[in-house]
Parts: structure tokens; sequence; C-alpha cells
């Protein structure tokens, strides 16, 4: 794979080394093109999402629940995003991803 004309390079055993090891499929989108980047920025600006949404629910809108195309869109695989839905604590906030651990408290309020 690599790069292909456009320019965007994907993961294969010649650029990363978890691939060369079979730690991981590779074939995912390891670094976007100039043109490529700059359309994925307008697409997924965090101006346009919502203040909080969770992971399933940012999927569902923004790419009718295609979890593959999310993954490649966001340098990940499908295998990746598969167990983030599955444990259900992930969420995007003002578009960035966030994994919710442990609900804190606040100081005075029980």
């Amino acid at each position: 794979m690599g790069t292909i004309k456009c320019g965007c390079i994907y993961a294969d055993s010649r650029n990363t080394k978890s691939v060369r090891t079979k730690a991981e499929l590779g074939g995912y989108l390891k670094e976007r093109c100039n043109k490529h980047r700059s359309e994925f920025d307008l697409r997924v600006n965090p101006r346009y999402t919502e203040d909080k949404m969770k992971l399933t629910e940012y999927i569902e809108k923004h790419y009718n629940g295609n979890k593959r195309a999310f993954a490649l869109d966001n340098g990940m695989t499908a295998q990746q995003v598969t167990p983030m839905i599955n444990k259900g604590n992930y969420h995007v906030i003002d578009g960035y991803l966030c994994q919710m651990k442990k609900k804190m408290i606040i100081p005075g309020q029980a």
C-alpha cells in the first residue's frame, strides 16, 4: 500500500514497525496529503460538533453508523473502535475523543 497517487500514506510493513512485526494489521490511514487534510478539517471542524455526545451517537450522526469510515478518518482501525463502543464510556467533546474514567467529587457537594 504505502503512498497512493494523491500523497496519502497508509500503514504497511515498509513504514510501520508494528505492522512489520505483525503486532497490528496495517492498511489504516497514517497520514493525509494536503488536499485530503484540508477537506477532512472542514468536515469535522469542532465548531460544528455538539458540546458532548456518546461516541456511538457521533458515529451514527456523522458517519451513518459506519465504524470503518469513522476509524479511517481518525487514523484508527475498525478493530480499535469496536471495543471503545462496547465499553460505552467514550464521548466526543468539542471535537475531541474522550474517555470517561471516573466521576469526580466536587468539594462541598455530596
